[in-house]
């Protein structure tokens, strides 16, 4: 027996309709208005405030409330496209006082610190 290639076969197209007949599937197409893509993750703007002994930021803000970073615990570099539209980000992974990790970045081409979610 070979599927029908109209019906869609991912779970995230079907929806139940109420009860099944033997051989035959409770679920059926779903119609999505909207099919655009959205990018996952996107950088969040953040204001850091003050400085370690090491040169990196003494806290970071979120919201009303500055969070103070106890350890850098992983910094790299990102330097690409500088042929084009430059990037050029200092990452740093940072332990804050409550033990929450944060992946924060420095883009030094804007001069703008950004916190990055993965």
């Amino acid at each position: 027996m070979v599927a029908d290639p109209r019906t869609p076969s991912r779970p995230d197209q079907l929806r139940a309709v109420g009860g099944s007949r033997r051989g035959t599937s409770p679920l059926r197409p779903v119609d999505h208005p909207d099919r655009s893509l959205r990018q996952l993750n996107l950088p969040e703007p953040i204001r850091v405030a003050g400085q370690r002994s090491d040169g990196h930021p003494a806290a970071i803000i979120e919201g009303n409330s500055a969070r103070r970073i106890v350890a850098v615990t992983d910094e790299w570099w990102v330097e690409d496209e500088w042929w084009r539209d430059p990037i050029s980000r200092h990452y740093l992974e940072v332990q804050l006082a409550d033990g929450t990790l944060r992946t924060i970045y420095h883009d030094t081409v804007a001069d703008q610190w950004h916190r990055q979610a993965y």
